[in-house]
């Protein structure tokens, strides 16, 4: 009796399990099919979270390969880091070397993880929540993360770590940060007065507040003291339409603070561009648009081009759109819809982003449009006679940010000597 019915389990798991094979074949058949093509971008994700337990070789390469397409057509900063040396061809040979060289399959999430270590040289913390690889990957991988910080400040002295004195946790003041015990602690960068000595700000990316720090530190003799250090998300203020147009503060470094968009009859409007040619012999510049939810690229374009007429000039660039592209950008957007409860930006935004995208989408379907190039205007190009460009930007910004507040922050990322603060893929506000 007994060894029929352990013969009953075992036909029984034998049958679960060659079910589940068949049901895998059948995914990879539907996945596979037509081979690496143009097509197999322009299929929506499938966010019901059915995936393969495990990826076969050819199933590797076809991700791997897809991933490096993604990330040539549409990530900003591929061709930055291939110009500063990024052998993009060998980081996915490496990697495909790497998986393919155990003889068993590995598991889909698996794979998921280490190709995002892969990635990891980036330090680009958006780059895990944008790509998507058709319906293989668990949705939890790919959650959007926010930064949480400590309140802990350190400064880096001599290869070490100091806490500085602050009211929240005095007992750590001037002690030197050992370890944590957690994994994923970050150090958040901070702009601070002496460039010999770097600040930063204890923290973590996370997709919600997890448990607190727990830190090592000790004094100058070598005691320690172990802390828990809870964390907190900064909730950045969105700017009434009733606030001034502008604040500016006179210094050694002139701070600008743009609250909202410019009404062309404004006073203050005419103020704002005057103040920009008034702005244009200083070497250092903060423009601060925190909860700046308002203002448009095309007013902040036209006061830039008050402040840089003198070395720069306006130049038309050309920007593909595609329905991969399209599709992919409406994918983020389910994303942040269906699954975050608290999006880092609001709904409103997210719901009229949605509407525009799904129209231009439309609009390519029914005209059988496969790529677009639109022209865009942007600036920062240099006349062949200008002197270099030797202003420094910092731009701070927060979750609330407008058209206009977004491209100051696109432009401090992309000068080398600006700064952008406040941001997940800036410095600690």
């Amino acid at each position: 009796m007994l060894k029929t019915f352990f013969l009953l389990v075992v036909l029984s798991l034998f049958s679960n399990a060659f079910g589940e094979l068949e049901q895998a074949k059948a995914s990879e058949k539907q996945e596979v099919l037509g081979a690496f093509s143009q097509l197999k971008f322009h299929q929506r994700i499938d966010l019901s979270n059915s995936s393969p337990p495990f990826l076969k070789a050819k199933q590797v390469r076809e991700d791997l390969e897809a991933t490096h397409w993604l990330l040539k057509q549409n990530y900003a900063r591929y061709h930055l880091l291939k110009e500063s040396g990024t052998d993009w061809d060998r980081v996915f040979q490496k990697l495909e070397k790497r998986l393919l060289s155990n003889p068993n399959p590995p598991l889909t999430h698996h794979f998921q993880q280490k190709l995002m270590k892969a990635l990891d040289f980036t330090e680009d913390p958006f780059l895990k929540s944008d790509l998507f690889l058709q319906k293989r990957h668990y949705l939890r991988q790919v959650e959007p993360k926010a930064a949480f910080y400590s309140g802990v400040k350190l400064v880096l002295q001599q290869g070490r770590h100091r806490v500085l004195p602050n009211l929240n946790h005095p007992e750590v003041a001037n002690h030197f940060m050992l370890n944590c015990l957690q994994k994923g602690q970050m150090m958040f960068p901070i702009i601070g007065d002496r460039v010999d000595e770097p600040r930063f700000m204890l923290g973590r990316l996370a997709s919600f507040n997890e448990k607190p720090l727990d830190c090592l530190f000790e004094n100058e003799l070598g005691t320690p003291i172990r802390l828990q250090l809870p964390l907190a998300l900064n909730q950045g203020v969105r700017n009434k339409s009733k606030k001034p147009l502008y604040r500016f503060i006179e210094g050694h470094i002139p701070y600008l603070i743009w609250y909202r968009e410019g009404d062309d009859e404004e006073r203050s409007t005419r103020r704002f561009m005057k103040l920009a040619r008034q702005l244009r012999r200083s070497s250092t510049l903060v423009l601060d648009v925190r909860g700046n939810h308002s203002g448009s690229f095309k007013f902040i374009e036209k006061w830039l081009k008050e402040l840089t007429r003198a070395t720069w000039e306006n130049v038309i660039v050309r920007e593909k759109q595609s329905i991969p592209i399209l599709l992919g950008l409406i994918n983020r957007n389910d994303w942040d819809l269906k699954f975050s409860p608290n999006p880092l930006v609001s709904r409103e935004m997210l719901d009229q982003h949605q509407m525009q995208l799904k129209a231009l989408l439309s609009h390519f379907e029914e005209n059988e449009i496969s790529e677009k190039w639109i022209e865009t205007k942007f600036l920062f190009k240099g006349h062949q006679d200008a002197p270099a460009w030797k202003k420094r930007l910092i731009v701070v910004a927060n979750e609330h940010c407008g058209d206009g507040c977004q491209f100051l922050a696109a432009l401090a990322k992309q000068e080398e000597t600006s700064h952008l603060v406040g941001s997940l893929t800036g410095n600690f506000p």
